[in-house]
């Protein structure tokens, strides 16, 4: 006669397994959202960094739409894109920061790609050329730096 486990030892097994699971996916490299406040934002600009920069706005569905094509991009596995999110009704002094830090914009998302001597604005009106247009543009604003730069 077949001796069982006991539940105990099941329940060790499954917690191993879902520990191993955990760790692999933490270990492979996805695309990495940062989120700053404008502070931040105004300090990476004065350190004349290169870096890439998405101004979101909360509800908008659009800059929803853009994370989620982010998020299944292979090709962006290991790079960083910054976020700067804004509520839905930016207040008068969130408006004039925008206005005086970055270059003029008309829609949520707007991209940018920061360098050290200027700002440039992606378009990112038309998202079904995500792929052509826009994942071109973080890849050279990282580098080919990964998390950690």
């Amino acid at each position: 006669m077949r001796r069982r486990l006991h539940p105990f030892v099941w329940t060790l097994i499954g917690f191993a397994l879902m520990l191993g699971i955990a760790l692999w996916q933490a270990d492979s490299t996805h695309l990495a959202v940062r989120d700053l406040t404008k502070e931040e934002v105004s300090a990476m600009i004065g350190q004349r960094r290169t870096f890439c920069l998405q101004v979101s706005k909360k509800g908008c569905m659009y800059c929803e739409t853009l994370r989620e094509l982010e998020g299944r991009s292979n090709r962006l596995d290991g790079m960083v894109v910054y976020e700067l999110e804004f509520p839905e009704n930016p207040s008068e002094e969130d408006r004039q920061w925008l206005e005086d830090a970055l270059p003029h914009f008309d829609y949520y998302p707007a991209l940018f790609i920061v360098r050290a001597d200027e700002i440039v604005c992606v378009e990112v009106n038309d998202l079904s050329e995500f792929d052509e247009e826009i994942v071109p543009q973080i890849i050279e604003a990282n580098g080919g730096n990964h998390e950690g730069q």
